[in-house]
């Protein structure tokens, strides 16, 4: 059969996990774009904190654009080294320009893993900040997949993902007679829970 060597086809299933044959596997790219629960409490996650602690999220974001320049900064180093290696004509040993320049390449590689040593460490801490929200974030993941089931009871009770955020979008914002949170941020925590399981069962 004559076919193009552009063709392609794109086969759109509700099923998460299609069974195929092997043959047929190895022919195929799988996208799956069915939600997690793990990537919902991410996703809530993020929403939250940027209700709650703007800083932190931005001083995380900040925080990996940073570390993805240092590691681009590492790569081009072993490049460039690799390239002086390359082209160098002669006894490596006599080629003081190179050496010159591996040292330098050596220095200068030692502190980008030192910042880099130093960035995940206050990854670490900035996580440890973030997952004590998680009790929110993971309820609000938790009521979505058992909403979700709904569907099954009666095609009626379809919710979708984004009216479900906004759900949750509400509750962050009507914070009346929730606990401030430089002041007891557990109970402040609890009380979002709470109205959370609350607001879903109306």
């Amino acid at each position: 059969v004559d076919y193009c060597d552009d063709f392609s086809m794109y086969l759109v299933s509700h099923d998460p996990e299609p069974n195929l044959t092997r043959d047929a596997n190895a022919l195929v790219n799988i996208v799956n774009f069915t939600i997690t629960q793990s990537g919902l409490e991410s996703q809530l996650l993020g929403i939250l904190l940027a209700q709650e602690e703007p800083a932190l999220e931005q001083r995380k974001s900040d925080l990996l654009s940073k570390e993805e320049k240092l590691k681009i900064q590492l790569a081009d180093l072993e490049k460039n080294l690799l390239e002086e290696l390359a082209t160098s004509e002669g006894n490596i040993l006599e080629n003081r320009s190179l050496i010159e320049s591996l040292n330098s390449t050596k220095s200068r590689s030692k502190e980008i893993s030192a910042s880099l040593d130093h960035a995940r460490d206050i990854q670490l801490d900035l996580n440890q900040q973030r997952m004590a929200y998680a009790p929110i974030s993971r309820t609000g993941a938790l009521l979505y997949f058992l909403i979700d089931l709904l569907y099954h009871i009666n095609p009626m009770y379809r919710f979708s993902l984004g009216a479900f955020l906004n759900e949750f979008r509400m509750v962050l914002v009507n914070s009346e007679g929730a606990p401030a949170k430089d002041k007891d941020k557990p109970a402040r925590i609890a009380f979002f829970v709470r109205m959370l399981i609350v607001r879903q069962y109306r």
